[in-house]
């Protein structure tokens, strides 16, 4: 039921802030015996991380974390692929919406100063080390 309710776009938000919830679903997850039970868990989970607004509660309940890197690393013998593929995705998911709030703010500040070098620059790596000299 929790994984259909996940699904609907407008519950996501709702259920993450809702007490103990997102504590109740990881612990399915690492102490489930039953592997129907706790793939339905972890789709739950991934289904909350596609809403931007759950980074906040997901990112304040440290189990949230640590149970899709646990499964992602597939520390035990009831993980299966597909369940390590949800919990990779779930934590790209979640790497993506921390890079669009940490980048958020370097583009408006490069949009106020009208630095199109910095605009091109702002999202291609490099190897250039950029060094900071505070005694200057």
């Amino acid at each position: 039921a929790l994984q259909n309710l996940s699904q609907d776009k407008p519950c996501r938000q709702e259920m993450a802030s809702t007490d103990n919830l997102l504590t109740a679903v990881c612990r399915r997850i690492r102490n489930s015996k039953d592997e129907e039970e706790k793939l339905a868990a972890l789709h739950t989970l991934k289904n909350l991380t596609d809403e931007p607004a759950n980074l906040i509660p997901m990112t304040n309940t440290p189990e949230c974390f640590a149970t899709l890197m646990q499964v992602a690393h597939a520390s035990d013998e009831s993980v299966t692929e597909m369940m390590q593929y949800i919990a990779c995705d779930a934590l790209a998911t979640l790497s993506h919406w921390f890079r669009s709030i940490a980048t958020s703010g370097q583009r408006i500040g490069t949009a106020k100063r009208n630095d199109e070098r910095a605009k091109d620059e702002l999202f291609v790596p490099t190897l250039r080390v950029i060094t900071w000299e505070q005694w200057q």
